[in-house]
């Protein structure tokens, strides 16, 4: 899953850099990416922010897991 992490991270550093060339504001700084795992589904952020550091956020959609419960 680490791998998928990774390479997750590196597509979207690709597609943030051309992104960046073909954008006409900086409000188009961000892509998203998703890996499904199982019955659990995780959002990838990467934004570019020039006055932050930590340009690479993660947020797991944990209501999704909910919906198996009902099965």
């Amino acid at each position: 899953m680490e791998e998928d992490h990774a390479r997750t991270a590196k597509t979207l550093k690709r597609q943030l850099h051309a992104r960046i060339m073909n954008a006409k504001d900086t409000k188009e700084f961000k892509t998203f990416g998703v890996i499904f795992n199982g019955f659990s589904i995780e959002l990838y952020v990467m934004i570019f922010d020039p006055e932050n550091k930590n340009t690479f956020n993660f947020y797991d959609i944990e209501m999704l897991k909910l919906l198996t419960s009902l099965y």
